[in-house]
């Protein structure tokens, strides 16, 4: 729980960072450049998934025993995960497109704050400075949920590889 909370923390703080840029152009607050990042995530997570479920029937095909029944809530957890993570992605994905359209769309009778001056740092549009937090918050929860998906591979794979070994020995 600790990691998690740290790992929030570095992302809020991470994004508050990118929100005193002044410019759209940085590639974590580009949201055009982020979504299509985003929609490659997506897609290497599903490959990811097919080769984690296949990998997951064929762990179950070594298991016999009691075993099994422990093995298979532990991989059903993860496969919840995985699909937890997707899921996660895809509604980063809506979110950030989202974003983008706010921040395209002009709301009348309400001004952008200009060039605020925090002595330490400046925000020169308050709009671009809330823009450039949601797409690198954003940004930073899709490489996590990616991250998750890929260590719990890594996970499984280290699984199969041990059962594999046990039964050879």
């Amino acid at each position: 729980m600790k990691k998690k909370v740290a790992l929030i923390i570095l992302f809020i703080v991470f994004s508050l960072l990118c929100a005193i840029v002044s410019n759209s152009d940085t590639f974590i607050t580009d949201s055009k450049t982020i979504i299509g990042l985003m929609f490659t995530l997506m897609g290497l997570s599903f490959t990811s998934f097919s080769f984690i479920s296949t990998s997951i029937t064929g762990v179950m095909e070594k298991i016999v025993g009691a075993k099994r029944v422990n093995i298979k809530v532990s991989l059903d957890k993860m496969l919840n995960s995985i699909r937890d993570d997707i899921l996660l992605i895809l509604i980063l994905v809506v979110l950030l497109i989202i974003v983008n359209f706010l921040y395209s769309f002009d709301i009348p009778l309400i001004n952008d704050v200009l060039n605020m001056d925090f002595s330490l740092f400046i925000i020169s549009s308050f709009k671009q400075g809330l823009h450039n937090f949601a797409t690198s918050l954003i940004c930073c929860l899709a490489m996590y949920a990616f991250y998750d998906i890929f260590n719990a591979a890594f996970v499984l794979i280290k699984g199969y590889y041990d059962i594999i070994m046990k039964k050879n020995n």
